[in-house]
């Protein structure tokens, strides 16, 4: 979740943006909100309003890309200046949960002069998604869930980003090809009282949708590296409850996480968590699934 980081100004790790101090302290630096929401509150209950694409986006008709907790923005700035410099252009709508964060990163690409093509939603995509892309009238190319917060206790699963109901969504909406990245920096926790899984939880909510399948990248042996749980599975899960029904595995397993971030659009963009754990030297749990050509849009 980018949110946690607002102070990371090196223009080096998001090509483009400029986002240095001068920026950083003079376009929205007054604002301030929680570090954890509670994605169930009930403000974040109700579906935004209808989608105007055409106020949103100087050209409604580009493809999309939707980053899912998008944080202060830098990772759909970064990605919509990158573009500048080559490959095809993209819209890109970035769906937060924290309004403090939502109003900062519109101010940052009013003030980079990207927001034609960059804006920011409050909203719960988790139950909205479906919903919030329904009307848009181009092709949804891409999906990223990337370091979301690990709702660590166990009470608190129903509150992580990746659900059915959002699964779901994601089958229906994306564009046949269309890919999903998921990424997280936490495994597992392990102890009692918490959740257990996390980068295996996001997976295999996503195995478990037969409109997906790995993207080709993970059958390259030397992109990928394997690391599993030691924990098993989780009791009152949705994994516990499809191996109730004889499912004795999820799918994408074997499939390993990949080494590097397959986002390469002219140079590789990061989001604020990326740059700090690897910069601990800590491992990347990634994995890009797309949707399968013989599915169609919904």
């Amino acid at each position: 979740m980018g949110s946690q980081h607002p102070a990371i100004t090196d223009d080096t790790i998001f090509p483009g943006l400029g986002l240095n101090e001068k920026l950083f302290s003079e376009v929205g630096s007054h604002r301030r909100g929680r570090q954890h929401v509670n994605p169930l509150k009930l403000d974040l209950m109700s579906p935004p309003g209808p989608m105007d694409w055409p106020l949103l986006f100087s050209n409604p008709h580009l493809p999309l890309v939707v980053d899912v907790g998008s944080g202060y923005g830098r990772f759909c700035l970064a990605m919509a200046k990158v573009e500048e410099e080559g490959g095809v252009p993209h819209n890109y709508l970035g769906i937060e949960i924290r309004d403090a964060a939502v109003d900062r990163a519109n101010e940052w690409a009013s003030a980079l002069g990207l927001a034609g093509r960059v804006r920011f939603l409050l909203a719960n995509a988790t139950l909205f998604l479906d919903q919030i892309l329904d009307s848009y009238p181009a092709p949804i190319d891409l999906i990223t869930i990337q370091y979301p917060d690990p709702q660590f206790k166990r009470r608190h699963r129903k509150r992580r980003i990746v659900q059915p109901s959002l699964v779901d969504a994601a089958a229906r909406r994306l564009a046949p090809g269309g890919r999903v990245l998921l990424q997280s920096d936490v495994l597992e926790v392990g102890a009692e009282w918490v959740a257990g899984k996390v980068a295996e939880d996001m997976r295999d909510h996503f195995a478990a949708n037969s409109a997906f399948e790995l993207e080709s990248g993970h059958g390259e042996p030397r992109a990928v590296f394997f690391h599993a749980s030691t924990n098993g599975i989780e009791k009152n899960s949705d994994m516990e409850q499809d191996t109730s029904k004889g499912i004795k595995s999820p799918r994408f397993r074997d499939g390993g996480w990949l080494h590097n971030n397959p986002l390469v659009c002219v140079k590789t963009v990061p989001t604020e968590r990326e740059v700090l754990t690897l910069a601990r030297g800590d491992p990347v749990f990634r994995v890009l699934v797309e949707k399968r050509a013989d599915q169609s849009r919904a």
